[in-house]
């Protein structure tokens, strides 16, 4: 009885994280060719004009279209091909602020305002987000940004 309770746990933990990992950080700890393919289908699907540029690592999207606003999406990439930071940057401060709204919205990951440049999620998830204030209206969210017992440690201490 045990076993199928966990098997249920797990089949449901799975279905979670993975639905919300796609409303929210689509490319973090996706492996690179899966990044590319998803930026290749990114224009076609929502009817925008986008250019893919590449470095030994990075992969950046860039949506130019005429009828929006531009974006940016960056993702960085370990040396075993792992995105473990994405950065989204836009051309305008309500745009840059929707999305940053939304992405802290997501309950899953439980984000701690540290402060005006820095938010974190509780240590299951050892994510944060950047604020970039040498280029406006950009946010990163990066996976170990910080030591999984630091991040814990602070996001204990936030919310006492």
């Amino acid at each position: 009885m045990k076993k199928f309770l966990l098997i249920d746990w797990l089949c449901f933990l799975t279905l979670t994280v993975i639905s919300s990992a796609v409303s929210a950080q689509h490319y973090l700890l996706h492996e690179r060719s899966n990044v590319e393919k998803r930026f290749k289908k990114y224009g076609s699907q929502n009817k925008e004009r986008t250019f893919v540029y590449e470095t030994d690592s990075t992969l950046m999207l860039s949506v130019q279209d005429s009828t929006k606003r531009g974006m940016d999406i960056t993702c960085f990439f370990k040396n075993n091909g792992s995105c473990y930071k994405e950065t989204k940057a836009t051309d305008c401060d309500e745009c840059f602020q929707k999305y940053l709204t939304k992405v802290i919205a997501i309950k899953m990951y439980k984000w701690k305002k540290v402060n005006e440049t820095l938010y974190i999620s509780n240590g299951f998830w050892n994510r944060s987000i950047v604020i970039d204030e040498k280029k406006p209206f950009s946010y990163s969210i990066i996976h170990e940004y910080m030591n999984k017992r630091k991040q814990k440690a602070l996001y204990q201490r936030l919310s006492d």
